[in-house]
């Protein structure tokens, strides 16, 4: 009988560590940070273009609630952040998992055309070249789909979330 020895590995396996730590600050810092200078640029980019808009008050309404939106998955990311970091329950991978959702696609779509179509009306979303929109709708389902696979298959996510704590 062959006996396979296996080297001992080079870091645990468990607990927040190696790209599981990457996702938690990427939800906790990055992602927060990152999503709220990118919506004021787009914004002030908006606006600079077509200086009307500040007098219009469908413009302001429709800011406050894209800042609302923005505001609410920001939290979102950082409540999901904080849970993977401090709890190691499955129900953390599954609201992080429910949370990459709401960041990227749901987000995404709300933004691009859900919002524009209540505020603006459906004739101006659909004036807008469909073209221009499958490099951004790629990159806010391309990571979702990428962590959701990681969260779902990760031998390091098992470990930390659904094997009982042995003391």
């Amino acid at each position: 009988m062959v006996t396979i020895v296996r080297p001992p590995p080079d870091e645990p396996k468990d607990g927040v560590g190696g790209w599981l730590m990457f996702l938690v600050v990427n939800l906790t810092l990055i992602t927060p940070v990152f999503g709220v200078l990118m919506n004021f640029n787009e914004l002030g980019i908006v606006e600079n273009a077509n200086p009307i808009l500040r007098t219009i008050s469908v413009w302001a309404t429709y800011k406050q609630w894209h800042w609302g939106l923005v505001l609410v998955s920001m939290t979102a990311s950082v409540l999901a952040g904080l849970g993977l970091w401090k709890s190691r329950q499955p129900r953390a991978v599954r609201g992080a998992i429910f949370v990459l959702w709401l960041l990227g696609p749901v987000t995404f779509a709300v933004l691009t055309f859900g919002l524009p179509a209540i505020f603006f009306g459906k004739a101006a979303v659909a004036q807008l070249p469909l073209s221009e929109f499958f490099g951004p709708a790629i990159r806010a389902l391309l990571p979702t789909l990428i962590w959701t696979l990681y969260l779902t298959f990760s031998e390091r996510v098992r470990l930390t979330y659904y094997m009982p704590a042995t003391t």
